[in-house]
Formats: C-alpha cells, sequence, structure tokens
C-alpha cells in the first residue's frame, strides 16, 4: 500500500469514527404506567402518576401539563394548576404514584376529560413529549 493509499484509508477511518460516534445524544425514553387513557380522577383526591425516564447520558427536567379538553355543561370551571416543573439529574428516574402539582383536585372543578402533558428535557436539550387523557370525576 502506497504511503498516499495509507493516509486516505487512515483519513476514512477517523471521518468514519467521528461521525458514527457512540450514539450518545438520543432524546429521553418516557414510559408512563400510570395514568392511562381508562383512569379516573375523583375531585378532592390526590392527581399520582407512575413512569421510567431514560436517557443514554443524563437527564435535566420533567414538566407536568394539564389541560382541559371537554366536559359537562355547567358553571363550574375546569381544573388548570400551575404546570409541575422538577429538575432531574442521572440517567434514570422512576415515579411510583407520584403526587402531581402539590395539592389535591379541587372538589368545585368541572368534571371531563383532561389532558396530562408531560415534557422530558435531558442535559443537550432533547425533549421528548408525552400526552395522556384521563377522567376527572
Amino acid at each position: 500500500m502506497t504511503r498516499i493509499n495509507y493516509l486516505l484509508l487512515v483519513l476514512l477511518v477517523a471521518f468514519v469514527s467521528a461521525c458514527g460516534g457512540d450514539d450518545k445524544d438520543r432524546a429521553p425514553e418516557l414510559d408512563i404506567t400510570f395514568p392511562t387513557g381508562t383512569t379516573k380522577f375523583m375531585r378532592s383526591g390526590d392527581f399520582t402518576f407512575s413512569a421510567t425516564i431514560t436517557d443514554d447520558v443524563e437527564l435535566k427536567e420533567i414538566k407536568f401539563a394539564l389541560a382541559f379538553k371537554s366536559g359537562l355543561k355547567g358553571i363550574e370551571d375546569p381544573w388548570v394548576p400551575a404546570d409541575d416543573v422538577r429538575t432531574l439529574t442521572g440517567k434514570e428516574k422512576v415515579y411510583t404514584n407520584e403526587i402531581l402539582f402539590n395539592d389535591p383536585i379541587i372538589y368545585e372543578c368541572k368534571a371531563g376529560i383532561y389532558t396530562l402533558l408531560v415534557t422530558v428535557t435531558d442535559k443537550a436539550g432533547n425533549i421528548t413529549e408525552k400526552s395522556v387523557d384521563v377522567t376527572i370525576d
């Protein structure tokens, strides 16, 4: 092999290694186990959440937001708590029956379907979002 061919081969291997890399920098993985689309929460009860979150490098933050989707007609207002934002560290976080939004569901809220939006961000800025519809009765 000539010197030029050898040099080109070395450069090609270096380029492929740099571009192919170790495939770190993927978006976090979010596996929500509770609530599911059939979950009913009772007014005055806690809004709980269970999930496993993993990342290939390091987690940074999780945000929970709740929005009213549809419901029964009436004079009550929907329950729209402030977003619940939490700092994460490490590569994995497991939530088991975690109470969200710091307070129980207000009793006077409108019954109906609500959408829980969960947004997870890692240290690289990658974002994963998942939503689940639930019923508040």
